[in-house]
């Protein structure tokens, strides 16, 4: 028996994933469980150096990203500057979604439903980014074009660029803030289950789910 397909096009995805995937992030932000492990970073350094907003350091660390990759690669990459600008609008988007989410009541029953919800926005936003077929947030292109720089398998790149940003939230919440911030059950939760949460949602989009691209080459490689 035939499954009947949805047809998306990829601009369409990426669009999805900016709102979306922002709206996660600042979801499990606001619920106090914890918040992944990359978005620890710029909340950390937000709230560390309140200079610049939550946005506006998710957008620094996702330019120092790309940057680190142009610098291995010792060229510069064209591909690299639609990245720019998808990184921009997340920041952006970061901040427009967390000026309304402030007016949400505050309470474990609630606060256990943004968690959860953010986190299931953010696993399908990953998923719909990895098949937009288009340039993606340097947070993930990073780990991606590092093992191929490196040579090395994606799982353990993956890894270690957790690892280093939990690293580094962790030296600035106790160096800095004095105790732990950003970083909680959540965190581990995430850590944990991602991977396998993004699994499921990608085996359901890969049966019911066509991608096509509106504009350009449908197979494009941006690393």
């Amino acid at each position: 028996m035939n499954t009947k397909r949805f047809y998306l096009a990829g601009e369409a995805a990426l669009l999805i994933v900016l709102l979306i995937n922002s709206l996660g992030v600042d979801l499990m932000s606001k619920s106090g469980f914890g918040i992944s492990t990359i978005s620890s970073v710029p909340l950390i350094f937000s709230t560390a150096f309140p200079v610049f907003s939550f946005g506006t350091w998710n957008y620094i660390f996702q330019t120092l990203l790309v940057i680190t990759l142009m610098i291995l690669k010792r060229s510069f990459c064209p591909g690299y500057l639609f990245s720019f600008v998808v990184g921009l609008g997340f920041g952006k988007m970061i901040d427009v979604h967390n000026a309304w989410l402030g007016a949400l009541p505050n309470s474990l029953p609630f606060h256990t439903f943004y968690f959860i919800a953010g986190f299931l926005l953010v696993c399908f936003g990953i998923c719909l980014a990895n098949n937009c077929m288009l340039p993606i947030i340097p947070t993930d292109i990073f780990p991606r074009d590092l093992s191929e720089i490196l040579k090395k398998n994606y799982k353990k790149i993956k890894t270690t660029f957790d690892l280093c940003c939990l690293t580094t939230t962790v030296i600035l919440s106790l160096t800095i803030l004095h105790k732990f911030y950003g970083i909680g059950v959540g965190t581990v939760f995430c850590a944990f289950l991602t991977g396998k949460t993004v699994s499921v949602v990608q085996n359901f989009i890969g049966k019911h789910v066509e991608f096509y691209r509106i504009t350009g080459n449908r197979n494009v490689h941006f690393s």
